[in-house]
């Protein structure tokens, strides 16, 4: 039997000539090791190696489902508990519930943007931040520049077209 308290149920629905329903479930509770990612061992230790870089930008891109919230939440929990790392977090929703890293959600409806909670977070002095995505040519802006003054900068975008495109996007 599976509790169900250890997991979150995200739903979606959209009611039109026809109805849709999308139900995601994601674990509170498993934590996976990089190692135990599916990841061939010299990727694995070459995602380790590049966080432990003093700046940078990681951008993890992929179609719904192909694992990029399971990758950055494994990537950031190793950052945090294994490598002693002040994370901090910016998402639309927080998917996943951490005590272990300090979490912010974009609110608008309080001021709380990508561009205003990076600026904000930025004060922090994070030794590493995840970024939810990036909806604007300002986020985009701050995500470069934050990872060229000395914050390694990881991001989950949905793109079945690759990053660079929505960055040219918006620089156009």
């Amino acid at each position: 039997m599976i509790s169900l308290s250890h997991f979150e149920f995200q739903l979606s629905i959209l009611d039109n000539s026809k109805e849709s329903l999308v139900i995601r479930i994601l674990s509170q509770k498993l934590n996976l090791s990089i190692q135990k990612m599916s990841l061939y061992p010299s990727s694995a230790n070459k995602l380790l190696a590049l966080l432990m870089h003093s700046h940078g930008l990681m951008i993890f891109t992929g179609p719904t489902g192909s694992g990029k919230t399971s990758t950055l939440y494994t990537l950031v929990q190793h950052c945090s508990a294994q490598l002693n790392r002040n994370v901090i977090t910016l998402e639309d929703p927080v998917e996943k519930q951490n005590e272990e890293f300090l979490q912010v959600q974009v609110n608008e409806k309080a001021g709380i943007t990508y561009s205003t909670g990076l600026k904000e977070i930025l004060r922090h002095d994070p030794d590493i931040i995840m970024v939810g995505e990036i909806r604007d040519r300002e986020t985009a802006e701050i995500d470069i520049r934050a990872s060229l003054t000395g914050h390694p900068v990881i991001i989950k975008e949905l793109c079945s077209d690759g990053p660079l495109k929505k960055l040219n996007f918006f620089y156009l």
